[in-house]
C-alpha cells in the first residue's frame, strides 16, 4: 500500500500508477456490468435473454479497453528501455548525426 501511495504522489512521473489500478478497475467494472444487467433484466421485455448478452458485451469491451491501456504502458516501458540501451551503445548508427542548423 505504501508503494502505491509513493507512486501516486511521485511528482517526477517516473513510475506509472495506472497499471497497478487496472485489476481493481476491472473488478469494479464487472460488478457494474452485473448490476446494469440485473436492471436490464427487470426493465426490458426480453430481459432474461438480453441481460446476459449485455453483460458479456460490457465485460468484453471493458477488458479490451483495459488491455489497450496496458499495451500503451508496456510500449512506454519498452521504449524507455530501448532509449536507455541506445545511450549506452548504438550498434545501428555508427556515423555521427548531422545537425541540420550547423552542418549544412
Amino acid at each position: 500500500m505504501q508503494k502505491f501511495f509513493s507512486t501516486l504522489f511521485d511528482l517526477s512521473f517516473n513510475k506509472f500508477v495506472t497499471p497497478q489500478l487496472v485489476t481493481y478497475i476491472y473488478v469494479i467494472s464487472i460488478v457494474s456490468a452485473g448490476i446494469t444487467s440485473l436492471f436490464a433484466m427487470k426493465a426490458l421485455p426480453l430481459g432474461f435473454i438480453l441481460a446476459p448478452i449485455l453483460f458479456i458485451t460490457n465485460v468484453v469491451f471493458i477488458r479490451a479497453g483495459l488491455e489497450l491501456v496496458l499495451a500503451v504502458f508496456q510500449i512506454a516501458r519498452y521504449s524507455a528501455e530501448i532509449a536507455r540501451r541506445g545511450r549506452v551503445e548504438n550498434p545501428i548508427n555508427t556515423e555521427p548525426e548531422l545537425n541540420p542548423k550547423t552542418d549544412i
